[in-house]
């Protein structure tokens, strides 16, 4: 992560000055934004996602001059949202901006925060970046992963056959998504031993690509990608 670099014009009826050139003035004549820690973009990691099911990061917003600064608007793109009710920061406030990643469809976000006020000559922009492997809705809250599992042939054209080695028994949830986070199929089963073997068939031909595999026993999960495809392609 970078420091953002900003030059901001403050105004008042005589004079116009540059924050880069002269910030101690600027902030004598009016309301001047501070925001920290300096980011040029916020970033939100699958691991975030995993443990606490949605990721969360924090902006300072702190008025450092002697008149109130007006957020005139504060938006981010999909997929992500703040928990900002406010819209005035009083002179030497510090007020905090919550920005919480919390995916529905299993992709990864790119998209930004926009800051307007009524201080800043040009909108405000934080980068914002999400990876994903949960979906919102799924119960993969404090679950151990399951390790010891495979899935062959990797590509093939119709299914295939899943293997799990894990002493853990009871009911077994495999859901199966598209790129685009859609729900294509999902398979139960009942499994009552160590080694659990099974073949997996598609109910509908689909198209080539990659598809995300989410295994389920009582207090653990998988994560595995299957390629539709002809089975002698290498991937």
């Amino acid at each position: 992560m970078g420091e953002v670099s900003q030059k901001v014009i403050f105004t008042s009826n005589e004079t116009e000055v540059e924050k880069d050139e002269l910030e101690v003035k600027a902030i004598g004549l009016q309301g001047h934004l501070e925001i920290t820690p300096k980011v040029e973009r916020l970033e939100f990691k699958k691991s975030d996602v995993y443990n606490i099911l949605s990721s969360t990061r924090t902006l300072n917003l702190k008025n450092d001059g002697n008149k109130k600064v007006v957020i005139k608007s504060i938006k981010t793109s999909s997929g992500f949202t703040t928990d900002w009710t406010t819209n005035t920061i009083l002179p030497q406030e510090k007020k905090a901006l919550k920005i919480t990643f919390n995916p529905k469809n299993l992709v990864n976000y790119s998209g930004s925060l926009t800051i307007i006020t009524d201080v800043q000559e040009a909108p405000i922009y934080i980068g914002l970046s999400g990876e994903v492997i949960y979906i919102s809705g799924l119960d993969n809250n404090k679950k151990q992963t399951l390790e010891k599992i495979s899935l062959y042939p990797n590509p093939s054209r119709d299914g295939f056959t899943l293997k799990i080695e894990d002493p853990i028994t009871g009911k077994l949830q495999v859901k199966i998504f598209d790129i685009k986070g859609t729900q294509i199929q999902n398979f139960q089963f009942s499994k009552n031993q160590k080694t659990f073997s099974k073949r997996l068939d598609m109910s509908t031909e689909l198209p080539s690509g990659v598809y995300h595999i989410i295994v389920y026993l009582p207090g653990k999960i998988a994560h595995i990608n299957w390629y539709a495809g002809p089975e002698h392609r290498n991937y």
